[in-house]
């Protein structure tokens, strides 16, 4: 089946319920949605876009063959809208998201309730889609969503006829009914398919019971079961601090988590039972075959998803380990997870239990099944049903992107609860403005770190964009515009290459007001020491045994590859610290530092294992890991996941912080430093001890229940409305008092009897960001009181960036129009950022205390002003070229150039004319809604505006509806209430004067009293509701695209050159955005000119390559518009040549 990106539409569900109401006297039947009315789509209708790969579109496709063929008795052709009419997304928004209830008035909260109520249809009930041209509904019923989707109150929908069909291929065959299973886990694991992710399709990488197994996670010594066969080492002396929880009824009598926080206690150390959950192997050859397939290159771990199955794959050489330390070549045996021995020697992938959720469903089955299927293998099993249903490996995620870069991001969370001194505060974000005054260097030493940040590429005016997950599984390629400037920095000067590196200023004074600093760092993978893992593949127990001294103890270890290190310039040594940090960080119990595993000098080595046998512990793990540059390995008995928000080895990325401010603020604010005489030397070693608590989250497991035919709403509710964010916006409050700078920081006697009382404090909101996360799985969300109850302002900070953040979502929105000034408002200072042409706001009160992130808007405004002043930038020459042109090459080249200016102008028209006019278009809205609850609220208290909203207006809207026909429509109604100056009618005439506005023998005497009430009703402006009832009914109004089309005013002259199937193309698109909602016009319509410019170079033989290269510089050069196409139609290895070399004088 070829790869074809699916046309998905996503539905605005407030709108769905605000535009598609039903009326009196349909509350039982489903709701409908005509997508053929395109005025009430453009409200309804988010977005249509093309939508990454992902396990269930494949499989839904082959389920639609698969019916197609029963069908139609022919071939299956796939294209981009196969599933366009089968599958959409529903997006909640805020719907699920708790109201604040000492704010929220009466209106508000029943406002939300009927909201739920309507949720709680559509996801019981479905709903029915017309598309244009059919005359029958597909009827949509809740399915699937994805972990990403969740976070964001989304979820799909499809066609309910392909139900069951997906549901079997999606469940290999096994009829869940008959299996209890913990219902979240159910729900995480079928999401999976809908991850963006990327299908293995190679000859050779085959998945079968050879192929594939599933090691136990901890392989256990046959004399000793409770004791791990590889021994351990845990981090000893560590303080922990945890809650207890019970169920108890909340105010609204809802079961709700009450947490009795614990007083630290100092543990010997804490056991580990799952030491590599998410972690497994993958073979050099079966990785090279991924690469291939994938066609990348270098990848070593990859994030994979495959039926109830998902975790990282690690590039390990694990047959020549075996052979090397079982001493034999062939067969290499080994007792799997479900108690069968297997032949390593023919495996490829080495699943760990923890990766492989389906392992206890598939048993529970073919326990329940018939004999023969009782005593299968669930191995064959398991491999059989994915041939069966044509399941594959899927990668979302590889290291590649990661583990290159010299900077990480330290986000205002870290900031917050760091133990800065000022000076170290200041050396930072002076870093980070050096940046900002020279883009080049940053573009050179932080590229790499950009992969889940949008900032640096700021679209001032199309943030409609959808994520591109693939960068996640690909490194990013330096483009050439960026290749050209590393070889000559005079290309400053070029406007597109200008206009670039403004973009990268623009996005680092971004990250300085929302709290991204540059640091030394790198994201990276967080992996388990993965060597106990391999030695416990081995045979005998004793050979494992001597592996024991060899693991990582109390430092981490970061593979390199063949890079040389990235921090050389901070003169870092084997005595270093480097601290770790995961998002979200909420509390400085978050925080650790470690030292890192790798080769010394002996003068500098001080450790207890002799010198020679530590190199060759370095050796050891070079020789098999060293590859795996995105990741970042600890000890199998370390802490830092506990630490790290307990963080597991499935995908979870941390920053790993090399900058040493950074890591002395962690030390001094989670630690206590001292030294140690080291072993075999004479020097004393710096060491840390920690004394801030790492925080446990107490697990709070659900219940196994038999899945029903649909997800119940209760999941949807349970996993759509969690609260982490106003837990994440506490903490931050709460760090201004807790965390202030330049305070002595509290004894260990004082913060325990903190953290036992009812104070708030950042630690406890840590432990219920943890239950919050848990209550998706069991429905119990924890009671909040503690960190949400009155008292805790908002931190002026957080107000800030909601502020910035709205203003960067205007559409008018230009950080080059942004202004600051400093005011006085209701006597406190203020600090104050706006825009030319947008609305809101930014204010921040200024503090004089509280943590280093209120220093943030002040270093903005600062640099701000810097990058407003003019700063000159010299022309230059770039290009060698030969300067004699032979007629016949002149004659050529106007053709050439004739064509290539044709495509430029077309892009320019389409880009800056057309789709403006229909941006503009775009931006009127639909008013009646909210001016008719704005009118009733002036009339009406809120509990009657309640009834007059739900009862009255709907009966009012039906009997009105009952005169529309072809002669008597809305417009002709309005233009009769002008002409009889309804708002001039006296109350004894108004029934006659309604019969006639409304005509075709309407009677006023039909109203009920409430129904008269509200209509007659003319104080406060009462006169309105009568046009806002007709104009809801008329509903919004849409220009025709065809319209608009003749309203812009084409330059014929300059679209000579056109050919009309290109013209076709680009108008196709402008027209979906418009019409559809359609994502990305701009993108899509650079994509159509970027591919005909090129096949213009490609098909122009008869001149040369020097010559179409100046050409189409001098062509592009004038315009940002055009500067990108130039930098991108050429490969570099065709440019290269003719780009000048720097001169040194060339600063």
């Amino acid at each position: 089946m070829p790869d074809i990106r699916q046309k998905i539409i996503t539905i605005d569900a407030q709108a769905f319920f605000n535009f598609c109401p039903k009326k009196p006297g349909e509350e039982k039947e489903r709701f409908k949605i005509y997508l053929e009315n395109y005025s009430l789509r453009r409200y309804v209708v988010k977005q249509e876009d093309e939508r990454e790969d992902c396990a269930l579109f494949y499989q839904f496709c082959k389920e639609i063959e698969s019916a197609w063929y029963d069908k139609e008795k022919q071939l299956f052709k796939l294209t981009d809208k196969t599933l366009y009419d089968k599958l959409v997304i529903v997006d909640f928004g805020k719907i699920f998201q708790p109201l604040d209830e000492e704010n929220a008035g009466a209106w508000r909260k029943e406002h939300n309730k009927v909201l739920l109520n309507d949720s709680k249809d559509l996801v019981e009930n479905g709903f029915d889609m017309y598309f244009e041209g059919f005359e029958n509904p597909v009827h949509m019923v809740a399915f699937d969503k994805s972990g990403s989707m969740s976070r964001n109150s989304r979820i799909s929908f499809i066609d309910e006829d392909f139900y069951e069909g997906l549901n079997t291929r999606l469940n290999l065959g096994m009829d869940f009914s008959k299996i209890p299973v913990i219902e979240s886990k159910y729900y995480a694991y079928r999401g999976l398919y809908l991850s963006s992710s990327k299908r293995v399709k190679h000859p050779k990488f085959v998945i079968n019971p050879d192929t594939i197994i599933i090691i136990k996670d901890v392989r256990t010594k046959k004399d000793n079961p409770e004791k791990p066969v590889t021994s351990y080492n845990y981090d000893k002396n560590i303080p922990l601090a945890t809650t207890e929880i019970k169920v108890v009824k909340d105010a609204d009598f809802r079961e709700v988590l009450q947490c009795n926080f614990q007083k630290p206690q100092i543990k010997d150390f804490e056991y580990v039972d799952i030491p590599f959950d998410g972690s497994g192997f993958i073979t050099p050859k079966y990785a090279s075959y991924i690469n291939e397939a994938l066609n990348i290159k270098g990848a070593t771990s990859f994030q994979i998803r495959l039926p109830f199955m998902k975790g990282m794959l690690h590039e390990v050489d694990v047959h020549e380990f075996l052979e090397t330390y079982n001493g034999k070549k062939g067969e290499q045996l080994y007792v799997d997870a479900f108690g069968i021995k297997r032949d390593l020697s023919k495996a490829h992938i080495i699943i760990t239990e923890s990766m492989f959720k389906g392992m206890k469903w598939i048993r529970h089955y073919l326990d329940s099944a018939s004999d023969k299927a009782a005593n299968m293998d669930p191995m064959v099993f398991y491999c059989d049903t994915m041939k069966k249903y044509d399941h594959a490996l899927y990668i979302s995620g590889t290291n590649l992107p990661y583990g290159n870069s010299k900077y990480a991001h330290l986000s205002y969370q870290m900031i917050n609860t760091l133990h800065f001194t000022e000076e170290q505060f200041k050396r930072i974000v002076e870093r980070h403005c050096f940046f900002i005054e020279n883009p080049i260097e940053y573009l050179k030493d932080c590229e790499e770190m950009t992969v889940d940040d949008d900032d640096n590429n700021i679209q001032e005016e199309d943030s409609d964009t959808q994520e591109n997950d693939e960068e996640t599984i690909v490194v990013r390629q330096i483009p050439n515009w960026k290749r050209a400037l590393f070889k000559n920095s005079a290309l400053k000067s070029d406007g597109y290459i200008k206009s670039q590196l403004k973009n990268v200023q623009k996005g680092l004074l971004t990250k300085l007001a929302t709290g991204k600093l540059v640091v030394e760092g790198q994201n990276r993978y967080l992996c388990r020491d993965l060597l106990p893992l391999l030695a416990s593949l081995l045979e005998d127990e004793n050979i494992i045994s001597k592996f024991w001294q060899k693991y990582l103890y109390l430092c981490f270890y970061l593979p390199v590859g063949t890079q040389s290190d990235c921090w050389e310039d901070l003169k870092l040594n084997y005595d270093s610290y480097y601290a770790f940090f995961r998002s979200p960080h909420l509390s400085r119990n978050e925080q650790i530092i470690m030292k890192r595993f790798e080769m010394t000098t002996e003068d500098l080595y001080a450790d207890w294992v002799n010198y020679n046998s530590f190199k060759g512990h370095v050796e050891l793990y070079d020789e098999y890991f060293k590859k795996l540059t995105g990741i970042v390995m600890v000890p199998r008995g370390s802490s830092a996941p506990l630490c790290l928000g307990g963080a597991d080895f499935d995908g979870d990325l941390v920053n790993v912080v090399a900058n040493q401010d950074v890591v002395e603020a962690v030390a001094f604010g989670a630690y206590e430093a001292g030294n140690y005489l080291g072993y075999r030397t004479n020097r004393l070693v710096p060491y840390f001890k920690r004394t801030l608590p790492v925080i446990k989250i107490p697990t709070s497991k659900g219940n196994p229940v038999t899945i029903q035919k649909h997800v119940p709403f209760s999941h949807i509710q349970n996993t759509f409305s969690n609260r982490i964010g106003q837990i994440s916006d506490a903490a931050i409050a709460i760090g201004q008092t807790e965390y202030e700078r330049n305070q002595k920081l509290p004894s260990k006697d004082e913060l325990d009897l903190v953290f036992t009382s009812e104070s708030s404090t950042c630690a406890k909101c840590t432990i219920l960001t943890g239950l919050e996360i848990d209550a998706a799985k069991n429905g119990l969300h924890p009671d909040l009181d503690i960190v949400l109850k009155a008292g805790i302002d908002k931190s002026a900070y957080i107000l800030f960036l909601r502020d910035i953040e709205k203003l960067r979502g205007e559409e008018g929105y230009n950080l080059d129009n942004l202004s600051t000034t400093r005011k006085n408002i209701e006597g406190k200072r203020c600090l104050c950022v706006s825009a030319k042409s947008c609305k809101t706001k930014a204010t921040f009160e200024i503090q004089d205390g509280g943590t280093y992130i209120n220093e943030l808007p002040l270093y903005f405004e600062e640099g701000l002003k810097q990058y407003k002043k003019k700063k000159e930038t010299k022309s230059a020459q770039f290009f060698e070229y030969s300067k004699e042109i032979s007629d016949r090459d002149k004659e050529n080249n106007e053709r050439f150039k004739l064509k290539c200016q044709g495509i430029l102008n077309s892009y320019v028209f389409y880009v800056n004319t057309f789709l403006r006019v229909l941006k503009n278009e775009k931006k009127g809205t639909f008013y009646a809604l909210k001016n008719l609850q704005t009118n009733l609220f002036e009339i009406y208290d809120e509990e009657n505006v309640i009834d007059i909203q739900r009862k009255v207006l709907p009966r009012i809207q039906e009997k009105i509806e009952a005169c529309l026909n072809q002669d008597n429509t809305i417009k002709k109604m309005k233009d009769r209430l002008n002409q009889m100056q309804w708002l001039l009618q006296p109350m004894q005439n108004r029934g006659k004067a309604l019969e006639q506005i409304i005509g075709n023998g309407f009677d006023a005497q039909s109203l009920e009293k409430e129904e008269q009430e509200v209509l007659f009703h003319f104080e406060q402006q009462g006169y309105k509701t009568l046009w806002n009832v007709l104009t809801l009914i008329e509903g919004p109004k849409v220009t025709p695209f065809e319209i608009l089309k003749k309203r812009v005013v084409k330059e014929t002259t300059e679209m000579a050159e056109l050919d009309k199937s290109l013209e076709k193309d680009l108008e196709s698109i402008v027209q979906g955005f418009y019409e559809k909602n359609e994502t990305d016009p701009k993108n899509k319509l650079y994509g159509v000119c970027l591919q005909k410019l090129k096949q213009i170079v490609t098909e122009t033989k008869e001149l040369p390559l020097e010559l179409k290269i100046e050409t189409l510089y001098e062509i592009t050069k004038k315009s940002e518009d055009y500067g990108r196409f130039f930098w991108e139609v050429f490969e570099w290895k065709e440019l290269e040549p003719y780009i000048e070399e720097e001169k040194e004088d060339v600063k």
